[in-house]
């Protein structure tokens, strides 16, 4: 779960936050020290000029209920800081909420989420099949605990739900949305789907002549299958809609290999019954759809018959020889019409930073602190 988890430390001396000889500010981490340490110091908000206090909560593990099974799990939430209880509020502009905040975009739809470091995990609950059923319960369900991002009051560490888990492959494109201009956060947030923790930025594979490539680096990889959210641009003619093979082709991008030969490079959806194949050809023939977002337990490419066709294309039959990344789904919550954003998102107005409330005299560091 997203909180913050290093903290600035206020000198007693001079009621500012300790920094280091190149002037940077010394930040504590969350889970570096034992509690005795911080309840001998007035700990503050990682940024300079935002005059929160917080306070440390140690690490505990918890009973949550999957949404979707009902079943019970334990988590381990990791210590972390809050906004000291009736302290001073973060300001409008403190850098160090609207980090973790950014983790956030959408706060309620982060499943079994929990930051350790800079990493968050997200886990992939998107059903494979039909055989999948959504069963009710009454019980207290994941996630509707983190309505202010980093900053909830709470002067005793509340055994909080994670947030629920995303279920469908729109859920999954909202976070994708949130950090599609970002990599190095990409990179931070980890899809968690079976035993495997793929980062967000290599689990989305927007060009199939890239993936084509990763699973052909090596002997050792080529053989296997793993799991990956696609950028799938259909083609539109029905003629590449094989209803008796359940697979559609998506359009082709031409690469130059080895001795200039070019090949055409595409993802061929695979869908595992006709249900899904009805619901996803539905999809494409909308008029209004151009790209959709496929996430996908079982991507892989046929190492032989890629081989032949390569050899086909060197020997001058490039016709028909487009080699395909396979992607493998068998539930209409694997597919959503998705487009990636053509622009960079406008950043909020600036706001003009308020005053800092003075201190009440408790929340004043003391002497010997």
């Amino acid at each position: 779960m997203a909180q913050i988890t290093s903290t600035a430390i206020i000198d007693p001396q001079t009621g500012q936050r300790q920094k280091a000889k190149d002037g940077s500010i010394v930040l504590f981490g969350a889970a570096d020290y034992e509690p005795e340490f911080f309840q001998k110091k007035v700990c503050a908000c990682p940024d300079e000029n935002c005059p929160a206090l917080q306070t440390r909560y140690k690490q505990y593990v918890g009973t949550f209920y999957n949404e979707l099974t009902g079943e019970p799990f334990s988590a381990t939430v990791p210590a972390h800081f809050k906004r000291q209880a009736n302290g001073p509020q973060h300001s409008d502009d403190c850098s160090a909420l609207a980090r973790y905040a950014s983790y956030y975009v959408p706060p309620e739809k982060i499943d079994r989420s929990h930051i350790t470091r800079d990493e968050i995990v997200l886990n992939n609950n998107i059903p494979t099949d039909h055989a999948f059923k959504k069963s009710g319960t009454g019980r207290r369900l994941l996630g509707h605990s983190f309505q202010g991002a980093a900053d909830v009051p709470s002067e005793q560490p509340r055994r909080q739900t994670l947030s629920r888990g995303f279920a469908s492959a729109l859920e999954l494109a909202n976070h994708l949305g949130a950090v599609y201009w970002d990599n190095e956060k990409r990179k931070k947030i980890l899809i968690r789907r079976g035993a495997q923790s793929i980062p967000l930025d290599d689990y989305y594979q927007e060009k199939p002549d890239e993936f084509f490539k990763a699973f052909f680096k090596n002997e050792q990889t080529v053989f296997g299958v793993r799991p990956a959210l696609v950028l799938f641009k259909p083609i539109k003619s029905p003629e590449f809609h094989k209803q008796k093979a359940l697979t559609l082709e998506g359009e082709s991008q031409t690469r130059t290999g080895k001795k200039g030969f070019k090949y055409n490079i595409a993802f061929k959806i695979h869908c595992a019954d006709k249900k899904t194949y009805d619901a996803l050809v539905k999809s494409v023939r909308c008029k209004e759809t151009k790209t959709l977002l496929v996430d996908s337990a079982k991507c892989w490419v046929d190492v032989d018959d890629s081989r032949q066709k390569i050899k086909n294309v060197q020997e001058g039959s490039p016709k028909g020889q487009t080699l395909f990344v396979h992607v493998y789904i068998g539930h209409e919550a694997q597919f959503c019409v998705w487009e990636p954003s053509t622009k960079l998102a406008l950043d909020l107005p600036l706001q003009p930073r308020p005053e800092k409330p003075t201190l009440s005299p408790l929340s004043q560091p003391r002497p010997g602190l």
